[in-house]
């Protein structure tokens, strides 16, 4: 039995319905607010794209790494939403959206060009348009490289399928231009060429017919008799297919660019500390994290609930690791074997292996033991797999149509259902964090980046348990010790604020708003001389620091040395215009100091 194709029109249709419903389940984030894991950094508090697209800020986006990540065509992205919105978040979270239904139809239009099969290309991007581990990374603003690079990942696939029909060169260069400006988006696209490779296998057979290969290993044992015989089998057979070096020499100039875009990214996240060293994070440890993730993801791609912006490490079993890892080579191994005869198995499994790798933990960045935001490209093989596999069954007479479209229709309503939910949680940063905590339990990220939310809220009082978890979990992560610090100081509670805030200044040395706050302390328990100390030794760390200028001139008034506090007040107005240098306003304390 043929393999079932929709007719165009109904293709069209469907795909109208496929991105009217994924529109339709993610339009909520338009209403949603930042949330405090990057987007202050990205955006909020990031005065070159706050100012928009301008030449100053475009240089900025190529000559800088910012966030340990090299990806400029992103912040450019960012500044022109910057120019279009300006600090509304609404604007960004549409923009992403509007990116990822690029993919969807770009994904499709791919996928049919290379098989034209529409069903089957069409329920792979239904499944990656509303699947809910996807949802981290359209909610996200953030992930704006995420759907970005993706974008022109899809673009770069639908230009390779234009060129495989008939390959010139003015058709490989719209294959490198996307491709390369993906890299400049996000690294992620470095495995593109290694995709491309397995597409050349199936679905465009551009790779060496078994025929062919037993021919050339035929070749090797009987020599030029062989070679004679190869020549007139070639003739007769009258094969256009090339040689698997004649693609992989294709690929060089796209592995290239992936080279150069590995080294400036390990760059730039060694430069920003990202990467886990081996002390911090031991390389046994991450091999065990990394085969039980691959099947952790694929787990959660089957049974999506219980989903989290943060996973933190947890404890692994050797024995399951081991397991996993066995697990991993035995479905490779298999999916290899039945490459002739089911080529899409091979290849969905080896996409969602090769597309994962670059960030399965081997190469540690960050804490976090896995990621959802992760599985936005490599679960499309996955999807492959699955989609043919099924459509191969049907046309074997091994199931029905029927009872495949239902299986399609209750898979998509329970994904559709469940990212609607799981879209609703990136709402704010506190409802992203209380869940990221019901589900993952207590870690020191999530605790601290709760905290910090209920405190900007002004829940002071609901901010400190979280904050003080976070301090007992992290001993070392300053950020948590210096809103733990904040908090106990508007508390009233002066001791523990000074506890913390002295652990601060052991951890960073030359944190300036950390002795402010100190001298704030020192000052609300009269010692005025101590509270001068403590603000000349922020002044030596930055001179520049009004809040410093501001503090030590109104001690020094206090203390009867006009003069000199007359002096700082003067420096503090010229630093900052806007403050008054008769001003009597209280001296600047823990609050104004505490990062976001």
């Amino acid at each position: 039995m043929p393999p079932f194709r929709f007719p165009i029109g109904f293709a069209a249709w469907g795909m109208t319905g496929i991105v009217l419903i994924t529109a339709a389940l993610f339009w909520q984030v338009r209403g949603f607010d930042f949330v405090n894991l990057d987007d202050h950094e990205y955006v909020v508090e990031n005065p070159h794209v706050c100012d928009g697209l301008t030449i100053n800020g475009i240089a900025w986006a190529f000559s800088e790494s910012h966030s340990a990540n090299w990806h400029p065509l992103t912040w450019l992205s960012l500044q022109l939403d910057s120019t279009l919105f300006g600090t509304s978040p609404g604007g960004y979270h549409v923009t992403n959206l509007v990116l990822h239904l690029a993919n969807l139809l770009l994904l499709f239009g791919a996928l049919r060009a290379m098989t034209g099969a529409a069903a089957q290309s069409a329920c792979v991007a239904a499944l990656f348009a509303i699947h809910p581990l996807h949802v981290e990374s359209v909610a996200w603003i953030s992930e704006r490289k995420d759907v970005l690079s993706t974008f022109f990942w899809m673009l770069t696939l639908l230009s390779y399928a234009h060129y495989a029909a008939r390959p010139t060169w003015s058709r490989y260069a719209l294959v490198v231009v996307p491709f390369a400006l993906g890299l400049t988006a996000k690294a992620m696209l470095v495995t593109l060429p290694c995709v491309l490779l397995l597409l050349d296998f199936w679905p465009l057979r551009r790779w060496p017919s078994q025929g062919e290969r037993r021919m050339a290993k035929r070749e090797r044992h009987e020599g030029e008799k062989g070679k004679r015989r190869r020549r007139e089998e070639e003739t007769s057979l009258n094969t256009d297919h090339s040689s698997l070096t004649r693609l992989i020499i294709e690929k060089l100039p796209l592995l290239t660019l992936s080279a150069v875009s590995s080294v400036l990214t390990l760059a730039a996240q060694s430069k920003g500390e990202t990467i886990a060293t081996v002390t911090g994070l031991p390389l046994a440890l991450r091999l065990m994290n990394a085969a039980d993730a691959y099947f952790a993801y694929l787990g959660k791609a089957i049974w999506p609930l219980d989903l989290a912006v943060y996973y933190p490490y947890k404890g692994h079993h050797a024995a399951f690791s081991l397991i996993a890892a066995a697990l991993l080579a035995a479905t490779s191994i298999w999916a290899w074997r039945r490459r002739d005869r089911q080529p899409y198995l091979a290849v969905g499994w080896f996409w969602y292996l090769g597309t994962l790798l670059p960030v399965i933990g081997v190469v540690q960045v960050g804490s976090q033991a896995m990621a959802d935001r992760y599985t936005y490209v490599p679960l499309i093989g996955v999807f492959i797999a699955m989609v043919w596999g099924l459509a191969d069954l049907v046309a074997k007479g091994i199931v029905s149509r029927a009872s495949v479209a239902a299986l399609a229709a209750v898979a998509l309503t329970g994904f559709g259902l469940c990212t609607w939910v799981q879209v609703g949680y990136w709402r704010d940063s506190v409802t992203l964090w209380a869940h990221t905590i019901a589900v993952t339990g207590n870690s020191d990220l999530a605790c601290c980046c709760l905290g910090i939310a209920l405190r900007e809220r002004g829940q002071i009082e609901a901010a400190l348990p979280y904050l003080d978890e976070a301090a007992k979990l992290a001993p070392g992560m300053a950020v948590a010790r210096e809103n733990l610090g904040t908090v106990l100081f508007v508390l009233g509670k002066n001791d523990r604020s000074r506890e913390e805030y002295e652990a601060l200044v052991q951890l960073k040395p030359n944190h300036a708003g950390a002795r402010r706050t100190l001298a704030a302390l020192s000052r609300r328990e009269g010692d005025l001389e101590q509270a001068a100390g403590h603000l000349r030794d922020a002044l030596a760390i930055d001179p520049n620091d009004w809040r410093a200028h501001w503090g030590l001139g109104e001690v020094l008034v206090e203390q009867g040395l006009s003069e000199k506090g007359q002096w700082h007040l003067d420096q503090a107005a010229r630093l900052n215009p806007q403050f008054s240098a008769h001003a009597r306003a209280p001296a600047p304390d823990a609050s104004e100091a505490a990062p976001r």
